[in-house]
């Protein structure tokens, strides 16, 4: 009888009950084998294979995390390290003129605790998107464990590292323009009576670059999270019976 049962489909999902069983979800790379390499295969499977990576992946409270943490760590490094300094009221700019190896341990402070803000905004977004997700997948009927929705996050958060890359490239694409075509924007922008300043194409460039890039990543993100939501819909966790 239990061969016969596990032959149909799933009442839930539809799918075939020997491939919704959670012993056919073997776990991604990361979650089988926690460290940097298989970081990397896991993102690089989210971003090249997201499907086939969320089909995989064990709904575990925690195995996931870590994974999690090291992406926002380093899209938090790629977001805060061009703007270390630069800010009006970042502290970093009140020790220009102190020695080299006073101003090195300023620095390094300084973007340590910038970082470490940029990851805890991140983490809180995350944090947004796993209740997100899971109400719209209430509203759509799905069950989708608490779990479910942070496992998905986690192996969703090389988006993040996306976000923080993009406007990398696009900074350096515009200095390259600038250094070697001797292109840049030129003029001002008149938003008269709005503002009584103009502003300067150039800025306008800087800023719509920054934001243009981290909204793509953002979106990288995003159907990241809802295709891991659709692949993880009524699964369960290991042990738990059909």
């Amino acid at each position: 009888l239990a061969g016969l049962a596990r032959s149909g489909n799933c009442p839930e999902c539809g799918r075939p009950i020997a491939s919704s069983l959670p012993a056919a979800r073997i776990g991604s790379p990361w979650q089988n084998r926690p460290g940097v390499r298989t970081a990397i295969i896991t993102n690089l499977m989210a971003l090249g294979h997201p499907g086939a990576l969320m089909e995989k992946i064990r709904i575990e409270p925690r195995r996931g995390r870590g994974l999690m943490l090291l992406n926002l760590a380093v899209a938090g490094a790629l977001l805060v390290d061009p703007w270390v300094g630069v800010l009006v009221g970042d502290p970093l700019r009140k020790v220009g003129n102190q020695p080299t190896f006073a101003w090195l341990a300023a620095y390094g402070a300084t973007w340590a605790l910038e970082v470490a803000f940029g990851i805890a905004v991140l983490l809180l977004l995350t944090y947004v998107e796993v209740l997100g997700v899971r109400f719209f997948a209430a509203r759509r009927g799905w069950r989708l464990t608490r779990d479910a929705a942070w496992q998905v996050c986690a192996h969703a958060s090389v988006g993040w590292i996306v976000a923080g890359f993009l406007p990398f490239v696009a900074l350096a694409a515009l200095a390259a323009a600038q250094r070697w075509l001797h292109w840049a924007p030129h003029g001002e922008l008149n938003l008269a009576p709005v503002l009584a300043t103009p502003i300067a194409w150039q800025q306008v460039a800087y800023v719509g670059l920054l934001l243009g890039g981290f909204l793509l990543g953002l979106l990288v993100f995003e159907s990241l999270v809802y295709v891991g939501a659709r692949r993880c819909r009524f699964a369960n966790p290991p042990g738990a019976g059909v």
